[in-house]
């Protein structure tokens, strides 16, 4: 019985002794499984990284992202380009506020009068909630680049700027031309107004604005012809000027060498009105006052009637 008990015993302790081998063997399995689907896992990631790395190497735009540690993360060959400093420190992942410092130290961030607010406003953005920014960098180096930044979902913040610097200056020069034009058109005692082929204020002069009045608060915003004769109308109560003006523009009763006619505003002041077509579908109104001429040459035919009524009565 004790032989038989011991025999049992030490089957017992075989099998568990197997057993465990066996779990052994299984928990190893799976823990080598595990590493395999880790390392998997890993160099998915790293290839996915490089993949992203070269997508964004292959957009214009410079790219920077940053992760919720304000370290930087991504960045593309633009960016690089665009920001002068070196690939290698910017490979070390620097911290955001490391880069600001020193891309204002580069002259590579627009001057600002309270700089550290600004760049609190920037360093906002990485706190969850922040609304996206968007500026436009006019910087030292004569270099306009317009700025969007928003933050990431899993925290951090990505940054694509965008250079205007052609776009900027050529809005530069169509404003100094506009300013040519309207001191031009200034030096022109008839009061002028230009139209649009939408039918929007494209151009007028001072003595426009003053025959009616209007102020230029009220001509601001291209408003269009309908707007504008409106505007003008009301100075004058009774007066049907513009509504003639505008029944012609609008049914385009312009002959191609211009229309000019004759007409007594509402409160006695006679205007002598032409309306030219110019190019691209663009109308001139042009607008001469005539009441002082008027008033003269009748002055002269008074006179003379008189005059002619006088000398009969001398002769006898």
């Amino acid at each position: 019985m004790a032989l038989a008990t011991m025999a049992l015993a030490l089957f017992v302790l075989g099998w568990a002794l197997r057993e465990h081998g066996r779990a052994g063997d299984i928990a190893r399995g799976a823990e080598l499984r595990a590493s395999r689907a880790v390392s998997d896992l890993e160099r998915r990631l790293i290839a996915a990284n490089r993949d992203a790395t070269e997508i964004l190497d292959h957009v214009d735009s410079p790219v920077a992202v940053f992760d919720s540690g304000h370290r930087l993360e991504a960045f593309n060959a633009a960016f690089a380009r665009l920001s002068r400093l070196p690939p290698s420190w910017l490979s070390s992942a620097p911290r955001f506020e490391d880069l600001f410092d020193r891309l204002r130290a580069e002259r590579l961030l627009p001057e600002r009068r309270d700089f550290t607010a600004w760049r609190a406003a920037h360093l906002a953005l990485f706190e969850q909630g922040q609304a996206p920014l968007d500026e436009t960098w006019h910087l030292p180096a004569g270099i306009s680049v317009r700025v969007r930044a928003w933050p990431r979902r899993l925290g951090g913040v990505v940054y694509v700027a965008e250079d205007v610097s052609e776009r900027v200056r050529s809005a530069a020069e169509t404003k100094t031309q506009e300013i040519y034009r309207r001191a031009t058109l200034d030096t022109i005692p008839d009061g002028l107004a230009v139209f649009g082929a939408d039918g929007r204020l494209a151009m007028y002069n001072t003595a426009f604005a003053a025959l009616w009045p209007v102020g230029e608060n009220e001509l601001e915003g291209a408003p269009h012809l309908a707007q504008v004769a409106a505007i003008c109308g009301e100075r004058l109560a009774g007066d049907t000027i513009w509504s003639r003006l505008l029944e012609r523009i609008g049914t385009g009763d312009i002959p191609p060498d211009g229309y000019a006619c004759q007409m007594v505003r509402s409160d006695g002041r006679v205007l002598w009105i032409t309306l030219t077509r110019l190019p691209l579908g663009a109308t001139l109104i042009g607008f001469e006052d005539r009441t002082e001429i008027e008033r003269f040459e009748e002055a002269l035919g008074l006179d003379a009637v008189l005059e002619g009524a006088a000398r009969p009565a001398a002769r006898r």
